[in-house]
């Protein structure tokens, strides 16, 4: 559990307690972050300690010394504010200080059983625990502010609740935090140390919130999210190979926690048991769909929370963003399955269907002839919710959704169970798409499961958020008549600026039909009884629902045909079955003639390149312009087209002066022009110029 320290003033008052949920008012000393199922406190946002004193000496410490330490008398089993310590193990990275009183109360036998037990402990920290995180999470303060390159675990009887804590006060001299125990140090509890399995888990945990402590509050003078650091704190038992075995694993108990009470918000910080379940999952869903350097690159930045997270996934190239992911991963959490995307199931083969997957839906609801359902319904930013609708005797259902809060922002999804396979329908939320369609429920689809995700709120995250409220109407329709269908559009992937000419394919369309889009008005050309065609609207990344609506009142809604596409500028990406290679720039790509052209850009590689539908390829407009940066072509800044036998041509003109204009009439969009480096422009071989006339 994770204890930040952010006094106002450094003056003998008392200070809140932060230890991972609500305010507690406590004297300094009690600054603690606490592991295990004891419930404390958030943090407080006033400006923390400087860093400038560090002790001029180390230690020297040997087996044998005696310490009085300052602990934590919330967590201590005596409700201790000091106790006596005796050094018995000095390892490569740390020193093991065991409680005196506790030590004396075991026998002989047990004394020897426990200094083996002890040692057993400093063996894995120092041989897994120490060098594993490092490297993953990155380095804490050394030699830090006792100028001492051993890490202090005080072994001491806490309460029967908490496995240990972390004191941000220890990292400040005592001229300014008088309870300071002036070293790098974590709190582990006795009881625990036969427990080998067990008591790892609380060290890694713990000396994870050191690190943290050094990469943002001491390196980047910045703060984090609780839940986040804590989401870092959790997942380290899986860095260091805790987790590999589910039965009986630190991860199996943290998802059976969650199963318990799976609508537990994500960021909201109450430090009960929910919340070290939500952030363990989450972080194994982030890790594995995205990438494990999320969490350290997260880290080691000056952003905190959410806003990390988003920066982080920017710098690996990721298109989807906190948001997008939160809502994946909710959908992940219900159904676990990557037959209906590859982003809505745990990757982790611990974390399969099987041994993880919520099966009892928020609420639930069964329609039956035309009596419409309106319920409200309430929830949390970034928590799960899912509503199961069923009945409908194979009628249409129209789902309807509105924020009590027209301001409140959501991302939601349906989700159409087919014979338990899902197919998952994204709203448009951004053009506020509040009413969907879905055809046969209780036929072809046997229920239908709404996932609502408020995210209104996305920074300074507390122990007792608001609730969202939101309407949620269902009702049954009759379904549209067979001869009214949709059976393809084409093109069926676009870009998401739109502007493309779609054409529909299907039967039974009348004039005078209207169209939506994502839940945009959008003017549909009437033209035959099986064609209309629409320009396509800008929209969002994902599968587009086309509501229908003929001019008899007749209304189909399809959710599947229509998709529309981006990728992060850079992108590499090639058709399945296909060699040729693309980089993508907006709404361009450009064909990579070689694959000596990637080695020119050390952040380039065949590993990066993203097989695709040859229909996404196509979704981008085809460029050849490249130039390099004006500074190194500084008099015309001429741009060539590139061929894909490695020759470059100057793209110029008889009269310089109309050259722009002349290229832009033939077609030319300076959007299209890829800026290249040198070494790449110099690779091709200058062929006859493009005369422009």
């Amino acid at each position: 559990m994770l204890n930040i320290l952010k006094r106002r003033k450094i003056l003998s008052l008392l200070f809140p307690l932060i230890v991972c949920g609500f305010f507690v008012i406590y004297p300094p000393s009690a600054n603690a972050t606490v592991l295990g199922d004891f419930y404390g406190t958030p943090p407080d946002f006033a400006p923390k300690y400087s860093f400038n004193n560090v002790l001029p000496v180390t230690w020297g410490a040997t087996v044998g010394d005696a310490v009085n330490f300052n602990v934590d008398r919330t967590y201590d089993a005596a409700g201790r504010t000091q106790l006596t310590a005796t050094l018995k193990i000095v390892g490569a990275h740390s020193y093991f200080y065991v409680e005196d009183a506790y030590f004396s109360s075991l026998s002989a036998a047990d004394q020897s059983s426990f200094l083996a037990s002890l040692q057993t402990l400093a063996n894995e920290f120092d041989n897994v625990i120490y060098p594993k995180e490092i490297e993953f999470f990155g380095t804490m303060w050394e030699p830090g502010i006792d100028n001492d390159s051993h890490i202090t675990i005080l072994v001491s009887k806490l309460i029967d609740t908490a496995g240990g804590y972390f004191r941000t006060d220890d990292e400040y001299p005592r001229t300014q935090v008088p309870s300071s125990n002036e070293r790098e140090m974590i709190f582990i509890n006795a009881t625990q140390i036969f427990n080998f399995t067990k008591v790892r888990n609380f060290v890694a945990h713990e000396f994870q919130h050191l690190i943290t402590f050094y990469q943002k509050d001491k390196l980047r003078n910045a703060d984090d999210e609780v839940w986040l650091n804590e989401a870092r704190s959790e997942y380290a038992p899986t860095v260091l190979g805790y987790n590999n075995t589910w039965s009986g694993s630190y991860l199996q108990s943290r998802a059976l926690s969650f199963l318990a009470k799976p609508t537990d918000s994500l960021t909201e910080w109450t430090n009960q048991t929910a919340d070290y379940a939500a952030v363990i999952l989450f972080a194994h869903y982030l890790a594995d769909q995205y990438s494990p350097s999320i969490l350290s690159r997260s880290l080691q930045r000056v952003e905190g929370g959410i806003a990390s997270i988003n920066a982080a996934l920017v710098e690996l190239n990721q298109t989807d963003t906190f948001s997008d992911i939160v809502l994946n991963w909710q959908i992940a959490n219900y159904i676990n399955s990557t037959q209906a995307g590859e982003r809505y199931g745990y990757k982790n083969t611990n974390l399969n269907a099987t041994n993880f997957k919520v099966t009892t839906p928020t609420n639930s609801y069964s329609l039956t002839g035309s009596a419409s359902v309106n319920v409200g319904l309430g929830t949390k930013d970034w928590a799960g919710s899912w509503i199961n609708i069923s009945g409908g005797g194979s009628k249409t259902l129209k789902l309807g959704f509105t924020p009590a809060n027209s301001s409140d922002t959501y991302k939601n999804a349906v989700l159409l169970n087919k014979n338990n396979i899902y197919e998952v329908r994204k709203l448009n939320t951004a053009q506020e798409q509040k009413e969907v369609l879905v055809d046969g429920l209780g036929g072809a689809v046997a229920n239908v499961i709404f996932v609502p995700i408020s995210q209104v709120k996305t920074t300074n995250f507390t122990d007792n958020e608001p609730s969202r409220t939101y309407n949620l109407s269902m009702s049954l329709i009759d379904p549209a008549t067979a001869a009214f269908s949709v059976s393809s559009v084409s093109p069926k992937v676009i870009y998401i600026d739109g502007g493309q000419t779609i054409t529909v394919n299907g039967s039974g369309f009348k004039s005078g039909l209207t169209l939506k889009v994502n839940g945009t008005l959008v003017s549909a050309v009437f033209v035959n009884s099986s064609t209309f065609t629409f320009v396509a609207p800008k929209s969002i990344i994902g599968n587009a629902c086309l509501d229908i609506t003929n001019s008899d009142g007749a209304i189909i809604q399809n959710c599947t045909l229509l998709k529309y596409i981006s990728y992060l500028d850079g992108t590499l990406i090639r058709a399945v079955g296909d060699t040729k290679v693309w980089i993508i720039k907006g709404s361009w790509r450009r064909h990579i003639v070689n694959p000596t052209v990637l080695t020119f850009y050390p952040h380039l590689g065949f590993s990066s390149v993203r097989d695709v539908e040859q229909a996404e390829v196509d979704a981008f407009k085809l460029s050849a312009w490249t130039r390099v940066p004006l500074t190194q072509d500084p008099v015309t800044w001429r741009v060539y087209e590139i061929n894909g036998d490695a020759t470059r041509h100057w793209i110029t003109c008889a009269d310089p002066d109309n050259c722009a204009s002349t290229w832009l009439a033939r077609g030319g969009n300076p959007d299209g022009i890829y800026t290249i480096n040198e070494q790449e422009m110099n690779y091709y071989t200058e062929g006859a110029r493009v005369f422009l006339q």
